[in-house]
C-alpha cells in the first residue's frame, strides 16, 4: 500500500516577500513620505510593538520578519482605508469604498509625486546615492512612475 502524507501543501498564493514589501511600502508612505504618523504612535495605536514594525521595515532580508495577518490588518486599520485596500489587494480583493477626500485624482496624484520627488532630491542632493539611500530613491522613483503612468501616452 502506498504511503500517504497527511501534511498540508505549503505552497502559498501570497509570498512572504510580497507581504513584507506591501506592509513596508504602506508604513513608509505614511510615516516618512506623508508624515501623517510616527512609528512610535503607529505602534501605540495598532498595539504592535515598535520593534516588530522595525523588523517589517528592515533593509536586510535576514532581519526582516513577515507580518502576521492580524498585525498587518491592525496597522492598516490605523493608517486608514487606502492601507486596508492595499492589504486586501494582495489577495485580489478591493476593500472599503474610498470617500471623496480619500479618492485619487490628478491633484492628489501630483502632490504625492512631488512628495516622492522631494524624497529623491533629499537623498541625491550630494550627487551620490549610497547604499542606505538606494531603497528610498528606488521606492520614490517607482512611486512617481506609478502615479504618472495613467496620465502618460505609454499607459497600459
Amino acid at each position: 500500500m502506498p504511503h500517504r502524507s497527511n501534511s498540508a501543501n505549503e505552497t502559498s498564493l501570497v509570498s512572504r516577500d510580497r507581504v513584507i514589501e506591501t506592509m513596508a511600502k504602506i508604513i513608509r508612505k505614511e510615516v516618512y513620505v506623508r508624515q501623517s504618523i510616527t512609528l512610535a504612535k503607529l505602534a501605540e495605536d495598532s498595539g504592535i510593538e515598535k520593534r516588530v514594525l522595525d523588523s517589517w521595515l528592515a533593509d536586510s532580508p535576514e532581519q526582516q520578519r513577515e507580518p502576521k495577518l492580524s498585525a498587518a490588518l491592525s496597522v492598516a486599520w490605523v493608517l486608514g482605508k487606502p492601507a486596508v485596500n492595499a492589504v486586501m489587494a494582495m489577495i485580489g480583493y478591493g476593500a472599503a469604498q474610498l470617500g471623496d477626500s480619500e479618492a485619487s485624482g490628478p491633484a492628489k496624484d501630483a502632490v504625492e509625486m512631488l512628495e516622492n520627488v522631494t524624497r529623491f532630491v533629499r537623498c541625491a542632493s550630494d550627487n551620490v546615492i549610497d547604499h542606505t539611500e538606494k531603497p528610498i530613491t528606488t521606492e520614490a522613483a517607482d512611486n512617481v512612475i506609478a502615479l504618472a503612468l495613467p496620465y502618460s501616452s505609454r499607459r497600459a
